[in-house]
């Protein structure tokens, strides 16, 4: 027996201590004296602690080394980040009371799950959010048919198969249907979140969203990884990481090319935790989300503007060369890019003064503005693929207004727009893929065509994209309202013959979405919408991604929108009255001469790229996929998934073309079914409505077949005679609607008011 401090202690139980406190039994005699007032239970406490923490730190090691295995076959790029990780934070892993591990920062000595007992505290979050769960899904109404197109057919039928079964509503909980076809998982913490939701709901995608990369490291200790992505990888389900990043922008958008678009429509989000490291992360799924569905495509659009790209290559019209500029000489050059906005009414005595010493750059209809203003523009752009903007260009004609102005826009701009114009400049449209296509089969002299990025949605955005890929430096907005100031009563210029009296087009787009209210540019509050939300998105993002360009400088001139990364600047600052008038024919015999190519194409060239015995055998297999009825919601997400990334992959193949073509239009299709799977808490309810639907979608793929064998000649109104003025095909139930018509907007008879002839004016 050894007596210490009043302690008796036997021989076994003092061995047995230093072996629990890894202490000699010297060491051991000589903390006891340090410490008089230790009682028994405190010391048997400690070495019981003791224990645990050992325990702990062997358990630790091993599930380090067991996710690291699983990790290096299935996500090598995060095992390459973590296996010589070194933390920024150093921290240490500690035992809670309920005996599960935390972990406390060094530094600060900041403890993770603030509670003695973690599993309550995870437990207690789950239990509180659970109920509260939803699957969130984009919902859609009856679609205008304007143009007759193939797509809105067979869309419309199923929302009306929707409609008719009462799937409403765009939020539907989970517990509902224990079903959750996509999770966003802000956070994963040190992991314990997931075994509750993967013991309560079917999880078909987890998407894990992690930028602290110190909490991932630590949770590759805590976490049982490996469980559960090999129970996944067995039962077919997804996971994908995105650890220790916050501009995950682009990164986000290829997961969903990948899985399929339609996940990011139809989603759940579970917030573990918040931080000053998650909130941009939060900030970027409340703000910027919607982007990522706002631009699927239509698959008639699709072959129209192929068809319209097919046609003006072989008008040899120039093509803009890429990082090709307007160089020293011109580059910090005044600009003025003029939208329709009805703040322009309040700078047209500026833009008359000044019109000499800048280049104007009108956008769409700003033309008509700018005419009926006595302003002469010098580039018109243009960016929709309809023939009715040549409608538009047609009031002036045997005016000369058009002779010299320059008329840059996109591959997919509709013929009958650029025979208006003796100057013409093509850019590819950044996002389509005629280009990528006849690249990828052979056609290598387009690699040096240029793209025109961030030109979506509205033509504004083609003009601000066109200023600045042209290289100009020093840019001003007119007009790019993108809504309008409370209480004002016109959303285009009151100069604009075509929004006026003389025209009367209808002001609102019929695509404009719920009315939001923005904040200004000026400070009063703008009535937008979200079309025009979108819009200001996009002129953000395009500076954003100039933004190492310290010569760039975009001022905002218009009474509208607030547009980040731009400044704003009433015309009464501006002074140009002692800059240089310019030689306007020169700077655009310039670009014309030195920053474009012509290319001959050949009718072999486009055989190549469209691959039409392909597409039937690609678009026909897709066809068989659902052959076999699936059995349940689960299998029939993960097969619309699968046939995603199938024609996700072919993006980069010779058959890019049939790709986002197939692809466009499926992944609407691929939306409105997995809302049907969220809304129907029983698989025998689901499923039956699901089939409906994708019986609409092979109806579309078989009409498809008949359509895409009419490239290169599926020209925008020449196609409703091409279809003999039946919309698609007929089947059992799903008859062609017949005599359908060319869209016109504006009539012949309106068209007989000719424009008075154009006069400058300065004052």
């Amino acid at each position: 027996m050894t007596d210490v401090n009043k302690l008796t202690l036997s021989d076994d139980k003092l061995a047995k201590l230093c072996q629990s406190l890894g202490l000699s039994r010297s060491d051991l005699e000589t903390f006891l004296r340090s410490n008089p007032d230790l009682s028994l239970d405190e010391l048997e406490a400690m070495a019981c602690m003791a224990e645990k923490q050992q325990s702990l730190n062997e358990h630790l090691v091993k599930t380090f080394e067991a996710n690291m295995e699983v990790f290096k076959e299935h996500y090598p790029a995060l095992y390459e980040q973590f296996k010589d990780y070194k933390p920024e934070r150093s921290f240490e892993f500690f035992v809670s009371d309920d005996n599960i591990a935390n972990i406390q920062f060094l530094d600060n000595n900041d403890i993770f799950y603030k509670s003695s007992r973690v599993e309550d505290i995870c437990k207690a979050q789950y239990e509180e959010v659970k109920e509260k769960l939803d699957n969130v899904c984009l919902h859609y109404d009856l679609q205008v048919d304007k143009f007759g197109q193939i797509h809105l057919r067979y869309f419309n039928e199923a929302i009306s198969i929707m409609n008719d079964n009462n799937v409403n509503g765009y939020t539907f909980k989970v517990t509902d249907t224990n079903f959750i076809p996509h999770l966003i998982m802000f956070g994963c913490g040190l992991g314990y979140p997931l075994d509750y939701i993967y013991n309560d709901f079917s999880v078909a995608n987890l998407l894990v969203l992690e930028p602290t990369a110190d909490v991932f490291y630590a949770s590759l200790y805590t976490y049982d990884w490996k469980k559960l992505i090999l129970d996944n990888k067995a039962q077919m389900r997804s996971i994908e990481f995105f650890v220790g990043r916050t501009d995950i922008y682009n990164e986000w958008y290829d997961y969903y090319r990948e899985k399929g678009e339609f996940l990011a429509a139809c989603r759940c989000t579970f917030v573990h935790y918040v931080n000053a490291q998650m909130q941009p992360l939060i900030d970027l799924y409340n703000e910027k989300f919607y982007i990522y569905t706002s631009a699927l495509g239509i698959f008639d659009d699709n072959m129209f503007g192929m068809s319209h790209a097919a046609h003006n290559l072989k008008e040899h019209y120039p093509l803009a060369i890429y990082d090709s500029t307007v160089g020293d000489e011109y580059k910090h050059v005044p600009v003025f890019v003029v939208g329709n906005g009805p703040s322009i009414d309040n700078d047209i005595a500026f833009l008359r003064r000044y019109q000499d010493k800048a280049v104007i750059i009108a956008c769409g209809s700003a033309l008509d503005t700018l005419y009926n203003a006595g302003i002469q523009a010098d580039i018109y752009v243009a960016t929709e693929r309809m023939g009715y903007i040549s409608q538009t260009l047609e009031i002036f004609k045997d005016t000369g207004y058009l002779d010299n102005i320059l008329c840059i826009g996109t591959n997919i701009l509709h013929p009958s727009v650029l025979k208006h114009f003796k100057k013409v400049m093509l850019f590819d449209k950044a996002g389509e893929y005629f280009r990528e296509g006849l690249v990828l089969n052979g056609c290598h002299s387009f690699k040096k065509w240029a793209s025109l990025p961030y030109i979506n949605p509205l033509v504004g955005n083609a003009g601000l994209a066109t200023a600045v890929t042209l290289g100009f430096k020093q840019i001003y907005m007119f007009g790019m309202d993108n809504g309008k100031v409370i209480n004002a009563k016109n959303e285009h210029s009151q100069y604009s013959d075509l929004y006026g009296k003389r025209y009367a087009l209808n002001e609102k787009s019929p695509i404009a979405g719920k009315e939001i209210i923005l904040k200004g540019n000026f400070g009063s509050d703008v009535v937008s919408n979200q079309l025009y939300k979108t819009a200001t998105d996009t002129f953000e993002r395009l500076m954003l991604s100039n933004a190492d360009d310290k010569e760039l400088v975009c001022y905002n001139c218009s009474d509208g929108a607030l547009i980040s990364k731009t400044v704003p600047m009433h015309s009464c600052d501006i002074n140009l009255l002692h800059n240089d008038n310019i030689d306007k024919d020169k700077l655009i015999d310039h670009i014309l001469k030195d920053m474009t190519f012509v290319v001959d194409m050949t009718q072999s060239d486009l055989t190549n790229v469209f691959h039409k015995e392909e597409y039937n055998k690609i678009s026909s297999s897709i066809i068989r996929f659902f052959a076999q009825p699936c059995q349940n919601r689960f299998e029939l997400i993960m097969l619309l998934s699968s046939i995603s990334s199938v024609l996700n992959n072919l993006r980069q193949s010779p058959f890019t073309v049939i790709s986002q073509t197939i692809n466009s239009a499926t992944q609407y299709f691929f939306i409105l079914l997995t809302t049907v799977l969220c809304a129907r808490g029983d698989d025998k309810e689901a499923l039956p409505i699901a089939n409906k639907i994708l019986e609409r979608y092979i109806y579309f793929l078989q009409d498809s077949q008949y359509v895409f064998d009419m490239l290169p000649d599926y020209l925008e109104s020449d196609h409703v005679r091409m279809l003999g003025y039946r919309l698609g095909l007929d089947h059992d139930n799903s008859k062609a609607p017949e005599n359908i018509k060319a869209f016109v907007l504006i009539d012949s008879d309106k068209l007989k008011n000719k424009k008075e002839a154009f006069k400058k004016r300065y004052e």
